[in-house]
């Protein structure tokens, strides 16, 4: 049961991700680079393959003005336009 947690949790936390960089319109490449990730790597964050290691979800946070509460559902402390657009986007997607 605890693994099955770990598993929606990351795929939850890869889709908030998503979400943000699309909201960003930035692309992946773009994204890694800007918080010194491999493309690989954080693709891996983004499709759920691999966990979110905290010092990459530090990076992120530092960068783009977002935080890891964010990450856990909570939009309230996110700057407000990047909420309003990542809330259509979490609407929209299937």
């Amino acid at each position: 049961m605890e693994g099955s947690s770990h598993i929606s949790e990351t795929e939850d936390i890869a889709t908030r991700l998503r979400h943000t960089r699309e909201a960003l319109e930035v692309n992946q490449r773009e994204f890694a680079r800007r918080v010194n990730l491999k493309p690989n790597r954080y693709g891996q964050y983004e499709t759920g393959a691999r966990p979110l290691t905290i010092d990459a979800a530090h990076r992120i946070c530092d960068e783009y003005s977002v935080t890891l509460i964010g990450y856990r559902g909570d939009r309230s402390r996110l700057p407000r336009h990047l909420a309003i657009v990542i809330a259509r986007i979490e609407a929209a997607d299937p």
